[in-house]
């Protein structure tokens, strides 16, 4: 029994394409300013918008992430 090989596959010509990121996700909220606090209340409030700028570049990192796989 012999097999035959297949024909090669020639490529002519190689087109690089880039993905089209928006610059809406390339981009973090900013970091909230370290307020001089006195109270609790306080830290807690920068604390969450602390939370609120990381999950923002989370949610950035994962649509960025989603267009290059």
């Amino acid at each position: 029994m012999s097999y035959s090989q297949p024909a090669p596959i020639i490529i002519e010509k190689v087109v690089e394409k880039s993905p089209t990121i928006s610059d809406e996700i390339l981009n973090c909220k900013p970091l909230p300013t370290v307020p001089a606090v006195t109270m609790q209340s306080e830290v807690a409030s920068y604390i969450l918008e602390l939370y609120e700028s990381a999950s923002d570049c989370f949610k950035n990192l994962e649509a960025v992430r989603a267009v290059l796989e």
